[in-house]
């Protein structure tokens, strides 16, 4: 079913970072579809008693898609900020590996504060995770 989905489409991400947490020990307890309101992916570690909660973006399509990467930066930061509310939660921004650059223009130190993770997504779907911690190289 995957392979119906567009490169870099949301739910291409999303699938993608689900499947990176599911293998990394989470249970997938909420994934929104579509234009869904609420948080894109949570999961939880039943080991680590710790929620994750994700926010991803697609690759922008179309005309002005650098104006578009931005604003989409931008919106997926301002949300995950405003659902920081769960003191055993851990905190991402999921993006395609196109938005590393938007992710530099982020001080490590904000991360650090934030403690907010970044998950990567490669054009052969393999998902990298930057941890709010480690500076971006």
């Amino acid at each position: 079913f995957t392979y119906l989905m567009s490169i870099y489409s949301e739910d291409w991400v999303r699938t993608k970072i689900k499947d990176y947490l599911i293998n990394n020990g989470y249970r997938i307890t909420h994934e929104a579809k579509g234009h869904e309101h609420g948080v894109d992916l949570k999961g939880y570690h039943p080991k680590l008693c710790r929620y994750y909660f994700v926010e991803v973006k697609p690759e922008p399509q179309g005309e002005s898609r650098h104006a578009k990467k931005e604003n989409y930066f931008l919106d997926n930061l301002a949300k995950i900020l405003l659902r920081m509310c769960q003191k055993n939660g851990q905190y991402a921004l999921g993006f395609p590996i196109t938005y590393k650059d938007k992710v530099k223009k982020l001080p490590l130190e904000i991360r650090k504060k934030l403690r907010v993770d970044v998950f990567f997504v490669s054009k052969q779907g393999r998902v990298t995770k930057l941890p709010y911690y480690k500076p971006l190289k």
